[in-house]
């Protein structure tokens, strides 16, 4: 770790170790609305320390205002990669998110330096939205707090500053993602579910409808054959936790035929993997082909196990106790058999895998620790081995290589086990996850002399947009093969029109 060090007119100020990642990374730096005081948090290695500076842009005077420590692991927000959930008073006051408690809540510190808990319970605060100073109010979105609601759907709420007095703005079952006019007077609420195409209006920091905006129209979507997936919670492989997630049924399904089961793996543990919105209304998953797979013939299963966000800490932070990180597998195999015990149309003989990045990891680790129940995968830019990956990535959410088996962690440390048929798929030019990764797997599986597949991709970095459109193609026609028995016709994908503008604006170009 090194020190960071500012510049200004009051001289040079030592501010805080900077680990592998700067403090202006996934804005952690920001003005007040005056532009007379600077902010931003960091963290030490691990970020079990993460504190929050303020300087005075006049004199360079620097504070600490807050200070969070952890023996695992400080969030400041649901999602690892997102600007820290902090807001700023015109008295000086900070509204702060902390899992302090195991659940992550606002709290309210104030000028003097007193810290105060607004929310509390059971359920996770997800975004401090905006403070209404006249009337003491944060405006925030919160998901578990209701009963009998899906608790990873988001809901509007205002809580008093003063008197802790909680009022819900919102009164459905969809998900609304929020953003707020520059001034925080108004709310942009984007409301959306599986089966709900989105709706637009603007609210007032009441709740009241100020202007309905726009419905969007998913004609076109029905008449391609789309249906939207059938929303579950079953238990996970410890009997007794809730976990959720989503079923594709195959286009035209026949109850009294079979069909083989596709596990769309994302294990997480910095974002969730099961949509809760209709497609392509704001809602980022990593699991995007799950619907498509269903146009095949498959049924497509996406699941949010133990470990995954937007729970407890506690929930999150399970596979970081799991020396192997097998367990979410575990999940995974339960809440399968738990689905087909009620849909007697879904083959457990004939179960496979697939994803990309940590599900690419996660699929070929399904193949290595469940060999009797995962039968083919295929894996896209696995981070097979996180020693060898970004360590403010693996030693936030897994421990420093001093405390942690990173080796029983990784893919190469089972290779041995593979029986099934694995399609290794992997971009040339990806600067996120090397292509090394793969080909340290492929080396042990070489060495284990086991048999699969390997597809190098040149020019594909980690998004594997370039010749997307082929390795698609080779995934869809891989699993068909294996997992269906089927030889795919002779067809070629139309690769999707590249807008280079819009592909940097997405990747922050």
């Amino acid at each position: 770790c090194s020190s960071a060090v500012v510049r200004c007119a009051g001289g040079v100020h030592l501010v805080g170790d900077v680990p592998f990642e700067p403090a202006t990374a996934f804005g952690r730096t920001w003005w007040s609305a005056d532009c007379r005081r600077l902010y931003w948090h960091a963290g030490d290695r691990g970020d079990r320390h993460v504190r929050l500076f303020r300087m005075d842009a006049a004199t360079g005077k620097v504070e600490c205002l807050l200070e969070e420590r952890s023996d695992t692991h400080v969030q400041t927000h649901p999602i690892r990669y997102h600007a820290p959930n902090v807001l700023e008073l015109s008295s000086g006051d900070i509204v702060w998110w902390s899992q302090r408690d195991d659940w992550g809540h606002a709290y309210l510190r104030a000028a003097d330096g007193t810290l105060r808990q607004l929310t509390r319970g059971p359920w996770l605060v997800r975004e401090t939205l905006a403070v209404d100073e006249r009337r003491r109010e944060l405006i925030f979105t919160a998901s578990g707090r209701e009963p009998g609601l899906d608790p990873y759907l988001r809901q509007i709420y205002r809580v008093g500053l003063d008197d802790g007095q909680i009022s819900r703005l919102t009164d459905d079952e969809l998900d609304h993602e929020v953003t707020v006019s520059p001034a925080g007077t108004y709310l942009l609420d984007v409301a959306s579910g599986l089966d709900r195409p989105a709706v637009s209006r603007v609210l007032d920091t009441s709740g009241e409808v100020v202007a309905d905006l726009e419905t969007a129209d998913a004609d076109d979507l029905y008449a391609a054959g789309w249906r939207p997936p059938e929303r579950f919670c079953v238990k996970a492989a410890d009997g007794t936790t809730d976990i959720y997630g989503v079923l594709y049924p195959p286009h035209d399904l026949d109850p009294a035929a079979g069909y083989p089961v596709l596990d769309n793996f994302y294990p997480g543990p910095q974002v969730k993997a099961a949509p809760v919105r209709f497609p392509q209304s704001g809602e980022f998953v990593p699991t995007g082909e799950a619907a498509a797979m269903a146009a095949l013939g498959f049924v497509t299963v996406v699941i949010d196990g133990r470990g995954t966000p937007y729970r407890s800490k506690s929930f999150q932070e399970h596979q970081r106790r799991d020396p192997r990180r097998t367990a979410f597998i575990d999940d995974h195999v339960a809440a399968i058999e738990q689905l087909a015990a009620t849909r007697p149309w879904m083959d457990l003989d004939r179960v496979g895998a697939f994803g990309t990045s940590g599900g690419g990891y996660a699929s070929a680790r399904a193949m290595l620790h469940r060999p009797d129940f995962y039968k083919a995968a295929v894996s896209t830019a696995g981070d097979h081995d996180d020693l060898v990956y970004q360590p403010a990535w693996g030693e936030k959410y897994f421990g420093l290589p001093a405390e942690t088996d990173y080796r029983a962690r990784s893919n190469a440390a089972l290779a041995e086990r593979l029986e099934g048929r694995l399609l290794l798929i992997h971009g040339e030019l990806d600067d996120n996850v090397l292509p090394a990764q793969t080909l340290r797997f492929a080396e042990a599986l070489i060495r284990a002399d086991r048999d699969f597949d390997l597809l190098l991709v040149p020019n594909a970095d980690h998004t594997m947009v370039v010749h997307g459109a082929y390795t698609t193609r080779r995934r869809w026609d891989y699993l068909v093969r294996h997992l269906m028995g089927a030889e795919p016709p002779a067809y070629r994908i139309t690769p999707f029109p590249l807008d280079f503008g819009a592909l940097a604006d997405l990747l922050g170009g």
